[in-house]
């Protein structure tokens, strides 16, 4: 087993690509060589009728929810080879406190968004550690493992996908050793890794490292992006932050050929981690040595 076997955040739901199945994305983590993968939806696709899409396989409802979880278990036995569990994808706009029982009933752990409000480290800073916060009182109460997703992915819209990116962070140098100050780290993140680092430690949740990301990231074709990014992950492991690998796939078809998204194995093996350091597969109920889908909570 290696990290790229590993998908905890695995999109096969109503953003599907149109004329696929989920038996389609099954066959492709298939082939991909997933062998433990985490399905998810964004929850608000089944609470949020706004966000009504041209195809949407199930319906926009929490009955709409169960169909999703149930056909995927459904065909677990179909995979031998796969261990599934389910994971529905919360934004950081989502009351947890209002999320139904029924919604914890299917949940095998859920994947936690934080919000990036603003152009200030302090303000995001802030902002990411009260909704750490929040899930970890969510998962104490509910006694349902969770993981913050995708941490650096608004860092990375802000300075290089949906803005300008900025003269300075044009002529960053690439350090591949990655030595960049928590300062530099600040900067260019606007995050204090520090503080976002204790707050997870404190309520014990992991970080994902996110696939998409690091794509956004190798699509700036700027080195130092990158080796910023490795900078961040092995400055937060040097705290005790636990991590989580995910892809963040939604399609597989409507990307360059057939190839979709992958399990960052580079980001990971940069940053020390591997499979024997992702402590949250106990929590799921997962051990290295399954050789099948087992019964999902619920």
């Amino acid at each position: 087993m290696d990290i790229h076997n590993i998908d905890l955040h695995y999109h096969a739901g109503q953003e599907r690509d149109p004329g696929t199945s989920l038996a389609d994305y099954l066959d492709h983590a298939v082939v991909t060589a997933r062998r433990v993968v985490g399905i998810t939806d964004h929850y608000g696709l089944y609470t949020e009728p706004h966000r009504a899409r041209e195809h949407n396989p199930y319906e926009m409802t929490l009955d709409g929810l169960q169909a999703y979880r149930d056909e995927a278990m459904g065909l677990a036995s179909c995979y031998p080879g796969l261990v599934l569990r389910f994971a529905p994808e919360l934004s950081s706009r989502t009351d947890l406190d209002a999320i139904p029982d029924r919604v914890l009933a299917i949940a095998d752990y859920f994947i936690c968004e934080t919000s990036f409000p603003g152009d200030t480290v302090a303000e995001n800073t802030a902002a990411a550690v009260q909704r750490i916060e929040e899930v970890g009182r969510f998962c104490t109460r509910t006694g349902k493992p969770a993981f913050i997703a995708h941490p650096f992915r608004s860092s990375a819209n802000y300075r290089l996908v949906k803005r300008d990116i900025a003269p300075w962070v044009t002529l960053l140098e690439p350090r591949p050793e990655g030595d960049y100050s928590p300062e530099e780290l600040a900067r260019f993140f606007l995050l204090d890794l520090e503080e976002l680092g204790a707050a997870c430690v404190a309520h014990n949740l992991p970080l994902e490292v996110n696939g998409n990301t690091h794509y956004r990231m190798l699509c700036s074709n700027l080195p130092a992006a990158v080796h910023m990014l490795y900078s961040a992950y092995r400055h937060l492991r040097g705290q005790g932050v636990a991590f989580v690998p995910g892809s963040d796939q939604h399609s597989f078809r409507r990307s360059v050929g057939r190839v979709g998204g992958y399990v960052p194995y580079d980001t990971c093996r940069a940053m020390g981690f591997g499979v024997e350091d992702i402590s949250f597969l106990a929590r799921i109920g997962v051990t290295l040595q399954e050789p099948a889908a087992s019964a999902p909570a619920g």
